[in-house]
């Protein structure tokens, strides 16, 4: 086995040992110094930055899935403490002095029943019966809701998602 002294110098000298196989790191600073740049997991595309910097982040208003345009951006979500504004589609952040990760939630449009109020994935009679509940104010309007893109649930939302339940209407971009 070989062994390989690695001296870094500063106020004091550190002494590292490497045994062969041991992976050797891509990047070594020296103790107290920062990295001057930083890993942003953006929607699953890795970007690197010095911290301070400004970036911009954009994300789809209407999402593609499965041929269907009924998905909508909601916020975004991960390490967003420094994102400007979390539910605009478009917006910014400030890089902070750690690596982090932002990605885009987006929902199904009329999918707002499911157990305990959490989306299943489906929009069915189940859906129908609460949009028409929220059209008459029996229960709160959610977005989701909003099967007619007016900013509420009316009339409109019900006559579309009961055409949407039997494939005779497609929300579009």
């Amino acid at each position: 086995m070989r062994t390989f002294d690695v001296k870094f110098y500063a106020k004091n000298i550190v002494w590292e040992r490497l045994k062969t196989g041991d992976p050797i790191p891509e990047v070594i600073t020296r103790p107290g110094e920062e990295p001057s740049t930083f890993k942003a997991t953006i929607n699953g595309t890795v970007y690197e930055y010095a911290a301070g910097t400004e970036v911009s982040l954009n994300a789809d208003a209407f999402y593609l899935k499965d041929g269907n345009w009924g998905y909508r951006f909601e916020a975004w979500t991960g390490d967003v403490d420094a994102v400007a504004d979390v539910n605009a589609n478009t917006t910014t952040f400030t890089m902070p002095a750690k690596d982090v990760t932002i990605t885009p939630k987006h929902y199904l449009v009329g999918d707002v029943s499911g157990v305990d109020g959490v989306a299943d994935g489906v929009v069915d009679a189940l859906d129908a019966y609460h949009i028409i509940q929220m059209s008459v104010n029996k229960e709160t309007p959610t977005l989701v809701g909003d099967i007619a893109g007016t900013g509420s649930v009316d009339a409109m939302s019900v006559s579309n998602i009961a055409a949407y339940i039997v494939g005779k209407y497609i929300p579009t971009k």
